[in-house]
């Protein structure tokens, strides 16, 4: 294990971190009104690729035209004028490559399919392989390669991190609110803090009807 090289990454994450948030310290100043709806759910309601079945399967269509349904509501209740996604053409060819061709659906997204989708256009504003080694974000696979197990938790951290403030840099240049930002949900509190360190008001939904045999929370939460 090279703990040399480990270190060096984290000098490295945290100058990325602090050069992206002076960064958004400019992006985000105007207007002085910025309200972001972040909904977050399961990767397989944006494309239908379930990660918990061998071989991939598609969600049931009633499944994805609920979370299609969700979008519609959050986008005319709260006026949302944007729409952006945790997303990239690469994810949406792998997971199209998996499921897409054996269902005939073009490469997309079912956010994108959404009525509300269609109307206002969806940004995509996870970074592909070129955009994260421009951006600094290495490939967590490679760090535990290079420093064990603890090289492999540091790479899942800076991964999530950095690809935040990825996503939080790309929403501020759209720089039209409010806007509805669908991610996984795993990244809900921790982007949706970051977001309010720069002054933005987030709206807070968790949508998976299902999780296991455990009904969940699909209506949104102010905070």
């Amino acid at each position: 294990m090279d703990d040399d090289w480990l270190e060096k990454r984290k000098e490295k994450f945290l100058q990325i971190v602090e050069a992206s948030d002076r960064r958004l310290e400019g992006l985000i100043s105007w207007p002085e009104e910025r309200r972001l709806i972040l909904l977050a759910t399961d990767h397989s309601y944006q494309t239908g690729v379930r990660r918990d079945t061998r071989p991939p399967s598609v969600r049931p269509r009633w499944t994805i035209q609920r979370f299609q349904d969700q979008v519609d509501l959050l986008v005319q209740r709260f006026e949302v004028i944007a729409i952006a996604e945790e997303m990239s053409i690469e994810g949406i060819l792998t997971a199209w490559n998996m499921v897409g061709m054996a269902t005939g659906r073009c490469p997309s997204t079912y956010t994108a399919e959404s009525r509300t989708g269609q109307e206002i256009g969806v940004r995509l504003v996870d970074p592909d392989t070129e955009e994260r080694r421009k951006f600094g974000i290495v490939d967590p696979g490679f760090c535990e390669l290079m420093a064990g197990p603890r090289g492999r938790n540091f790479g899942r951290r800076q991964d999530f991190a950095l690809r935040e403030h990825f996503w939080a840099e790309r929403i501020a240049e759209v720089g039209r609110w409010p806007l509805l930002f669908v991610c996984g949900s795993d990244h809900r509190k921790v982007f949706g803090g970051l977001l309010r360190k720069f002054g933005v008001e987030v709206l807070d939904v968790y949508w998976n009807p299902y999780n296991g045999e455990r009904k969940a929370e699909s209506n949104p939460q102010e905070c």
